[in-house]
């Protein structure tokens, strides 16, 4: 990378987190139906990110990146679990398949 280009990503990687992320470092987004399941977004890596609950250690695994809102977040977290449903469903999948 030449300095120009490196001098600009380093801001865009330091910008402050949009104002939904309301100073937390860290917000927990949980589904009820999917108790197994942790989602994480962060809003100054503006990452979500998927911890699968009970196993050892909790690793978090990026589902999402380009995260810039709560709202942006909350939806990749339902279109995961969208597809998640999808494909735990028995029936055949003409559109699934390549």
């Amino acid at each position: 990378m030449d300095a120009l280009t490196r001098e600009k990503f380093a801001e865009f990687q330091g910008r402050d987190p949009h104002p939904s992320g309301a100073d937390r470092k860290i917000w927990h987004i949980q589904q009820p139906n999917y108790p197994q399941y942790r989602f994480e977004w962060h809003p100054q890596k503006r990452k979500v990110y998927l911890i699968r609950v009970g196993t050892t250690p909790l690793m978090g695994e990026v589902i999402a990146e380009h995260a810039e809102t709560h709202g942006a977040a909350y939806s990749f977290v339902q279109t995961f679990l969208r597809g998640f449903r999808e494909g735990q469903t028995p029936t055949p999948k003409p559109h699934l398949e390549g």
